[in-house]
């Protein structure tokens, strides 16, 4: 179970918790998370960005009456020809890349969204080497059920 200011949020098995989280809390709770927040269209995608021009596809094209917010591990999102064909593609650049041992953690500015998007990524090559260096601009996408719809109770 995971509790928070004297209540609980969710009960259910840590693998549950991490990839099917109930609430913004519990989303960031057991590790990051990419929060984005927008209103729904009756298509079942999600309006985002400084905007709302950034179209992203919800899971199972969910519909809501008000503002949803939905989360995406960074172990989800897709870099460069890994993004192509996604529904959920946006153009970014790599705002920083840290070796972190198993994978490559990389900080993304997605000017469409208007935030800092974190993906985590098998390094390619040798060891502590990763295929995207600070600067370079790069697709980064994620498939719609790879984003969990979550209670906004930030």
């Amino acid at each position: 179970a995971v509790m928070h200011a004297g209540r609980i949020e969710q009960i259910a098995s840590p693998t549950a918790i991490y990839d099917r989280p109930a609430t913004r809390f519990v989303s960031t709770f057991l590790g990051a998370s990419n929060i984005l927040t927008g209103q729904p269209g009756p298509d079942g995608v999600l309006h985002a960005g400084p905007d709302g021009e950034a179209r992203v596809v919800l899971p199972s094209r969910a519909t809501a009456a008000g503002p949803v917010t939905l989360s995406v591990r960074p172990e989800r999102v897709r870099l460069g020809a890994g993004a192509e064909g996604l529904e959920n593609r946006f153009a970014g650049e790599v705002h920083s890349v840290a070796f972190r041992g198993a994978y490559a953690a990389y900080e993304l500015h997605v000017p469409a969204l208007g935030q800092i998007i974190y993906a985590y990524c098998h390094p390619q090559g040798g060891l502590g080497e990763s295929a995207h260096s600070q600067g370079s601009r790069i697709d980064i996408g994620w498939r719609p059920e790879d984003g969990v719809i979550v209670e906004d109770n930030a």
